[in-house]
């Protein structure tokens, strides 16, 4: 296993973790319909994110 993956599992999994927190957040208060689309919205960017680091890390340190 690379190293970048134990420096950011830590830090990802953090981040997402946040990011759902924040997304039962707007659920449970009943913010509206505009904050829970942000939420999403956030929560879609960081997992794409995240897919994409993987896909760099992946190709930088075992190319085909």
């Amino acid at each position: 296993m690379s190293i970048l993956y134990i420096l950011f599992i830590p830090l990802f999994t953090y981040v997402l973790s946040t990011r759902i927190s924040f997304l039962y957040l707007a659920f449970r208060e009943k913010k509206g319909p505009g904050a829970i689309k942000v939420e999403v919205l956030f929560l879609s960017l960081t997992l794409f994110t995240v897919l994409f680091m993987v896909l760099v890390i992946e190709s930088v340190f075992w190319p085909k």
